[in-house]
């Protein structure tokens, strides 16, 4: 169920979601999917399904093992920032992360836990980063 209404705070629609499942309900941008805490989703029929914190942390620290294992190469803050202009233009862009099952990246700037598109040991799991490091 949809409920459309603009927010004060910004000139963007904000929704208001509320799961016909479970009944939760989440105030949040008109142009990013929800995700439930039941597993439901606003994404339409057909759209990638988003890894989840446990997989996200798995790809994490596999890609973390192997930058380290490889000595930590680093990618130029260039190659960073058109790595990251592809990334905005993919499919599996949210908004924030890619929602590839093999990726899970928070692709506008780093985490907490480091960036894996600065690690050069790392890969677009579909392809779209040049090969260049």
């Amino acid at each position: 169920m949809l409920h459309e209404r603009p927010d004060e705070r910004d000139s963007q629609v904000m929704i208001l979601w509320g799961c016909p499942q479970c009944g939760f309900s989440a105030k949040v941008r008109g142009d990013l999917p929800v995700h439930c805490k039941c597993g439901l989703s606003s994404m339409p029929e057909g759209s990638p399904i988003p890894p989840g914190v446990a997989r996200r942390g798995f790809n994490y620290i596999m890609a973390y093992f192997r930058w380290r294992g490889a000595g930590k190469p680093q990618r130029s803050d260039e190659h960073v920032e058109a790595l990251r202009a592809v990334c905005r233009e993919c499919e599996y862009f949210d908004g924030k992360i890619c929602t590839h099952m093999e990726c899970g990246c928070k692709v506008d700037g780093p985490s907490v836990f480091g960036d894996k598109l600065r690690w050069s040991t790392e890969k677009c799991p579909v392809g779209n980063w040049p090969e260049t490091s």
